[in-house]
């Protein structure tokens, strides 16, 4: 799947957060890139707590709103939520839905149209330990293009590992870079090819290549856009 520069910098921002404060301001960033105006993850009930309920874990809107979605066990009624976990793919909702129709829905729509929340989508996602989570992203705008809806949903799993990683206090045991493997990828971070870092280095584009490839095997990476964004998120280059 392609990376656009919208993906890569989105995630880049996600992955320079210190903690969990700033992790919901950068995924606000992403939720007003796509036109949504709220943000919320849930964690599912799965393994040995199946017969619990879904968790708000990080949430934009309103604490008063939270705290009427989670109370009296309304998340696990919640029509919206059970769409969403029951599939493994990307689920739209639409306050007009019938099929969504609940009493607790009904009684809170008006609220929600007040503030701007008519529609959304739901995002599965999993994290390091197979915990399924999903991602709302809710507002009142269309159905997203499809590339768009691709590109949402590979952020919003690199914003689940950061999430992960600042839970469990910074990754542990991670692979050290050279201090010149380091300086190819704070460079490509700035946006420098490998011709133009094989011109500041005065070494060969086979030279900075090889260093970069070295970098992506030993961060466990699959391309440059993922290993900058790790580089980052393990502090390893500002």
């Amino acid at each position: 799947m392609v990376t656009t520069e919208r993906q890569a910098r989105l995630c880049q921002e996600l992955s320079a957060t210190a903690d969990k404060i700033k992790w919901l301001e950068a995924l606000q960033e992403v939720m007003r890139a796509f036109g949504y105006a709220y943000v919320t993850l849930i964690r599912l009930p799965g393994g040995q707590n199946s017969f619990s309920l879904p968790t708000i874990i990080e949430s934009s809107l309103p604490i008063a709103v939270v705290n009427a979605m989670t109370q009296n066990g309304a998340l696990g009624d919640c029509l919206v939520i059970k769409r969403g976990a029951s599939s493994m793919m990307p689920q739209y909702w639409s306050l007009e839905d019938p099929a969504l129709a609940s009493p607790s829905l009904l009684e809170a729509s008006d609220a929600l149209k007040a503030m701007g929340m008519t529609s959304g989508v739901m995002l599965p996602v999993h994290d390091m330990s197979g915990t399924r989570h999903l991602m709302n992203f809710a507002g009142d705008r269309d159905v997203l293009p499809q590339a768009c809806l691709n590109e949402l949903s590979m952020i919003a799993l690199h914003a689940l590992q950061v999430y992960d990683d600042l839970c469990q206090g910074g990754a542990k045991g991670r692979s050290p870079l050279t201090k010149r493997e380091l300086d190819v990828v704070r460079w490509t971070a700035q946006g420098k090819t490998s011709v133009e870092i094989a011109d500041l280095f005065s070494i060969s584009e086979h030279t900075v290549n090889a260093y970069m490839n070295n970098a992506i095997r030993k961060l466990d990476c699959v391309n440059r856009a993922q290993l900058v964004a790790k580089a980052i998120r393990l502090r390893l280059i500002n």
